[in-house]
């Protein structure tokens, strides 16, 4: 059985994310990094943060792009780190992850 795990990006952003920003994300991350749409067993988790009206999410301290992959594909996924993705007229910073088992 193959390991799987998650790894949590950090994050920054100049402005807030649109609160049903799944597609848009996937469709970035596959832009650039196009393992993402390609590998099969790889997961994407919503952005979390806070609800501020408009159907607009603001990212705060706890906020990650959790990544659920096999462990094997985390090479493959860490160029991630450092990064800029641009969801509707916010620009993500993707910081360092923290890999986490499960």
């Amino acid at each position: 059985m193959n390991q799987v795990v998650d790894l949590a990006f950090s994050l920054q952003s100049t402005k807030p994310l649109p609160a049903d920003h799944g597609y848009v994300l996937y469709g970035a991350l596959s832009g650039g990094l196009p393992r993402v749409h390609r590998d099969n067993g790889i997961g994407i988790h919503p952005v979390r943060g806070q609800q501020i009206g408009e159907r607009k999410l603001a990212l705060n301290d706890r906020s990650r792009l959790v990544i659920r992959a096999p462990a094997e594909s985390i090479p493959g996924l860490l160029p991630l780190a450092g990064k800029r993705l641009v969801i509707n007229e916010s620009s993500l910073r993707i910081g360092v992850p923290q890999v986490w088992s499960l």
